[in-house]
């Protein structure tokens, strides 16, 4: 008879994990907008990166001694 309830507790927390998981997937494939907007608008023109501007660099040498130069290719999005 213990054998039984073991079996009845395995279906059941297999069940659970399964309705969990189905449940996280669909919630990760809604299509509504966030509260912040932070989703771009199709309307809105994309603005080239001025790289001349040191605001739009990761890290920008102070001192010019070094023979080598370093550039970042950092994932934005």
């Amino acid at each position: 008879m213990k054998w039984f309830y073991n079996m009845k507790l395995r279906k059941m927390l297999g069940l659970s994990l399964a309705l969990l998981l189905s449940c996280t997937a669909f919630t990760g494939c809604t299509t509504q907008n966030k509260a912040d907007n932070t989703q771009t608008d199709s309307t809105t023109e994309i603005q080239a990166t001025d790289y001349s501007q040191g605001k739009n660099w990761l890290s920008v040498p102070t001192e010019l001694d070094k023979k080598v130069d370093v550039f970042y290719l950092y994932p934005t999005s």
